[in-house]
């Protein structure tokens, strides 16, 4: 029998050991063979490398990437330039200083001296003459190094403190839009940065749209602006009062219309000659030059608030408006004052014409309060049913003690501003002409519910033209008529009746809260 052979390894001990096979090596990474890197050149790229961490406060090799075990020089050298172009990206991108020659760094410390002369030409004949990919950029590299080995916390304390600034802008950066792609979408560089709001990176950190990345820079996040030019064009509304809000619109719209009938060009800002005909046109139609005034002013209300110039403030424009005043001459106030006896007269009618007694009541006490108040109707009831903007008196407005009452007066004509005015009102003799006894009445009738002072049974507002509509119903069954009576005669009626008592200019502008010599144009002669 033939003697067995030995299958085993040396000395019988085993099987034999089964020689690997040599696997290939990994795409773009050159063989033992292929070596075009010298000693000499890659010593010196890492003692470049370990110079510039020293000088930035590094550890050696903390950061980035270590070549596996036994790789060749090539890319030992690729990887060390890989790792020293994402460590000045990062540099940059913390510091916003780049690494150009002679350019001070942050710190105060100058750039890394220039390579010696070999080295940069080696470098670059190195990465051209291989088939593998180029070294990539600093801003393809940072993205890179990031997700194979991300910063670690081992850091020195001078440079730990920076790494929250630097690793979002690292990991995930976010571009800010172009001057082209912003103006491309007809936002301007603010309103891009407002609207957009705060964009968060797939690492969760929060950073401002359109933000500097350089030092200093910090994320804010606001609240949103969107909407400011409603909020702008409703202050600039209420800046007026509702009356000159209403004409102002009306005569908006009719020089808008007056430009569509005669086919005039719609351009902004309006050239004199179309004012011009618009005032023209006017007066042909028998409005008195005051009164087209008042149509200008509300057209240079409207052309500034569009930001635009003010044609209506033109030499020739106030002259001929001048002349035509004097041609027409001072225009007589005919508005007849109310009076204690039409104010008697009036209460002796309410029950005729209202439909309840807590109706006469009602009409009785906005009377007399107008009256000895010196009240403009706008301060004394609501302009309409769906009036909201409460610049008539409330219940909140009145005080009622014994001898006296108190009227605070929120807003009017002359205070905008709503800074407020208290008229304080005695006790009369005369029960039927006493505005505190008249007041005491309704408010016991009224209650205590929130709302307009002069209000229905059902709280509902009294409105301007329900108390004047039943005010001349009352005036015609008087057989006054055919005088010329309005809402504003109570406060002429005030000045003429404090007039008539003897009471000096200072204290008739006190009752009626005039500032200057207007009231004069007040006291009337009373009527016979």
């Amino acid at each position: 029998m033939a003697p067995k052979k030995n299958v085993g390894g040396p000395k019988g001990k085993g099987p034999a050991k089964r020689t690997p096979a040599k696997r290939p090596l990994p795409p773009n990474e050159p063989s033992s063979e292929e070596e075009d890197v010298s000693a000499e050149e890659l010593n010196a790229l890492m003692a470049r490398m370990e110079r510039f961490e020293r000088e930035r406060g590094l550890a050696p090799r903390e950061v980035g990437l270590r070549p596996a075990r036994g790789a060749s020089r090539k890319l030992i050298f690729k990887h060390l330039l890989s790792r020293m172009s994402a460590l000045e990206a990062s540099r940059a991108a913390a510091t916003g200083v780049g690494d150009e020659p002679g350019q001070p760094e942050s710190g105060g410390r100058e750039q890394d001296p220039p390579p010696p002369p070999g080295d940069q030409p080696q470098v670059v004949q190195a990465q051209v003459s291989s088939g593998d990919a180029a070294a990539p950029t600093p801003a393809e590299a940072a993205p890179a190094i990031a997700r194979a080995q991300p910063v670690t916390t081992s850091m020195q304390p001078a440079r730990a403190a920076a790494s929250s600034a630097v690793d979002p802008i690292i990991t995930s950066p976010v571009a800010a839009p172009s001057m082209l792609e912003k103006a491309a979408t007809g936002q301007s560089s603010m309103q891009t940065d407002i609207m957009d709001g705060p964009s968060t990176s797939t690492d969760g950190a929060i950073q401002t749209v359109g933000s500097r990345r350089g030092r200093g820079s910090r994320a804010h996040a606001g609240p949103s602006l969107e909407g400011w030019s409603d909020e702008t064009a409703l202050g600039m509304s209420l800046a007026l009062a509702p009356s000159s809000r209403k004409s102002y619109t009306r005569a908006v719209q009719e020089f808008i219309d007056f430009r569509q009938h005669y086919n005039l060009p719609g351009t902004m800002p309006v050239p004199y000659e179309q004012l011009a005909q618009f005032c023209v046109y006017h007066r042909r139609r028998g409005l008195a030059p005051q009164s087209i005034r008042t149509k200008l002013s509300a057209l240079a209300y409207w052309f500034k608030a569009q930001g635009l110039s003010d044609p209506t403030d033109d030499f020739r424009i106030h002259k001929f408006l001048t002349g035509w005043s004097r041609q027409r001459g001072h225009p007589r106030d005919d508005r007849q004052p109310m009076t204690p006896a039409i104010l008697k007269g009036l209460k002796q009618l309410w029950p005729r014409l209202c439909t309840s007694y807590y109706e006469q009541v009602l009409y009785h006490a906005a009377a007399l309060t107008a009256f000895f108040g010196a009240l403009r109707v706008s301060e004394l009831v609501a302009l309409s049913k769906s009036d909201t903007s409460h610049r008539a008196l409330l219940i909140s407005d009145i005080k009622v003690f014994q001898d006296s009452m108190e009227i605070r007066v929120r807003a009017s004509k002359t205070d905008q501003e709503a800074k407020g005015q208290v008229i304080r009102l005695l006790k009369c003799s005369e029960e039927d002409l006493c505005p505190v006894v008249a007041m005491t009445q309704f408010a016991a009738l009224r209650g205590i519910d929130k709302g307009y002072l002069f209000s229905h049974q059902d709280g509902k507002p009294l409105t301007k033209y329900q108390f004047w509509t039943i005010t001349a119903k009352a005036l015609d069954l008087l057989g006054m008529g055919h005088l010329k009576f309005g809402t504003h005669s109570f406060r002429i009626g005030a000045a003429t009746a404090a007039s008539a008592l003897g009471y000096d200019k200072d204290e008739i502008k006190a009752i009626g809260r005039w500032r200057s010599g207007a009231f004069r144009g007040y006291v009337r002669s009373v009527p016979s």
